[in-house]
């Protein structure tokens, strides 16, 4: 198995782990910058970013990931497009490894950001392929009726990106909301965009055909605050029901100073795009006052 060292390796190219990586090159070092998927990682659902500072008309997820990017490629910051399956820590050295390959580091970022909790339904493998846990992939999709299910930020700005092009319907199954009353407001005052409160979501399988064959449109079956069932049609489901940090492929036992999380991985509720720069930017200075403590 092929292996290679770097002195500080960094896993995830979401804005935590650019950021990350960005200090580090303007402090001296050669970072490997890792990332298992596109780069920009949440970004790419965010229809408007209002709280990332310079942009004071906001700026889309897709139009900053663009950017980040072009400063990665202004600072010849390369990204290692692979997935680590496995991060160990031993004989003073943290040790990552991929299918095919081994990396080995002094120092080592966890920028992997989160992963979608689980889907708590039971879903066949036909329907499943249009039930998605973020939007990236549909984004394209034109005059379709989108079901997102959620109640949260995510849910709120998932349907204002998808209603430019999309009928979209919001299932809450409480009366509460939990995201921020500005994009309440602005989904509550699209035209394109419905809000049902107090639907509990029961099944999702595909519609019956009128000739008894199956088409490509799926039925929700929902329960009502007094228990009343009734159905909904729709073409694609997203369900923005809360993450959970993205750890899996760290090793249980690991902890270590010099292993270091930033961004959405560790920051629980607070997960921002100028929060996990800042993590960033503070993780690279703690690992360059280390590296300078041990000289």
């Amino acid at each position: 198995m092929h292996m290679e060292y770097s002195q500080i390796s960094v896993i995830g190219a979401g804005p935590g782990g650019v950021a990350t990586s960005i200090q580090l090159k303007r402090l001296g070092y050669e970072p490997r910058l890792f990332e298992m998927d596109n780069m920009g990682g949440l970004l790419w659902n965010a229809n408007l970013i209002e709280n990332y500072p310079g942009f004071p008309n906001g700026i889309s997820g897709p139009k900053l990931i663009y950017l980040l990017e072009k400063h990665l490629r202004k600072l010849d910051i390369r990204i290692t497009k692979l997935q680590i399956k496995r991060l160990e820590y031993m004989n003073a050295q943290y040790i990552m490894s991929s299918d095919a390959e081994i990396f080995i580091s002094d120092f080592v970022v966890i920028a992997s950001g989160t992963k979608p909790k689980p889907i708590p339904f039971a879903l066949s493998e036909k329907v499943r392929r249009k039930v998605h846990q973020d939007i990236k992939g549909i984004l394209e999709q034109i005059e379709k009726h989108i079901i997102i299910i959620g109640c949260g930020d995510a849910a709120f700005d998932y349907a204002l990106n998808l209603s430019k092009r999309n009928r979209v319907t919001i299932l809450n199954r409480g009366s509460e909301l939990k995201s921020l009353q500005l994009l309440a407001d602005r989904a509550f005052s699209n035209n394109m965009i419905t809000y049902m409160c107090d639907t509990d979501v029961q099944n999702i399988d595909l519609l019956p055909s009128n000739r008894g064959d199956i088409n490509d449109s799926l039925l929700v079956q929902c329960t009502n605050s007094e228990n009343i069932r009734f159905a909904l049609e729709c073409d694609e489901i997203v369900l923005a029901i809360g993450r959970d940090p993205q750890l899996d492929f760290v090793d249980p036992l690991m902890s270590k100073d010099s292993c270091l999380l930033v961004g959405d991985v560790k920051n629980g509720i607070y997960r921002q795009a100028s929060i996990a720069a800042g993590d960033g930017i503070k993780a690279a200075m703690k690992i360059h006052n280390q590296i300078l403590m041990r000289r």
